[in-house]
């Protein structure tokens, strides 16, 4: 048995958003937009076994992304505060950017494979008029 309840808020479950459950503060979609956190109907409790919880959400930058992939950085463009990368997954390619600054510290090259997470609450679905 558990031995502390943990929090999930029916906001995140509502949009079809799962946050990984966790503390009142570790709930990243909802207090993030929320400013104004007040226990209510909004929050229910929720019991799970940490055992469940992957060691990735730890880091407090993590919590709430939910949606990962992984590919091969294949392209990086260095402006003077931005850094563009280019990642492929698959056939496909999504581009991420950041600071330059925490580019360099990371030390991310060419060739390095890395995980992309998305933190979103909407996700629409559309036809591929593409093909």
């Amino acid at each position: 048995m558990p031995q502390e309840s943990n929090w999930v808020c029916t906001m995140c479950k509502d949009n079809i958003v799962l946050c990984v459950p966790g503390t009142k503060a570790e709930c990243g979609i909802f207090s993030e937009y929320f400013d104004d956190w007040e226990e209510s109907s909004a929050v229910k409790k929720h019991v799970i076994d940490k055992s469940e919880v992957s060691p990735a959400y730890s880091n407090i930058r993590n919590k709430g992304i939910v949606n990962r992939l992984t590919g091969q950085i294949v392209k990086v463009t260095e402006g003077q505060v931005m850094a563009n990368l280019i990642i492929k997954i698959g056939d496909n390619y999504i581009s991420s950017i950041m600071p330059i600054e925490e580019f360099v510290e990371s030390e991310k090259k060419v060739g390095d494979t890395v995980s992309i997470a998305f933190k979103a609450s909407n996700v629409k679905l559309m036809k591929n008029v593409w093909l």
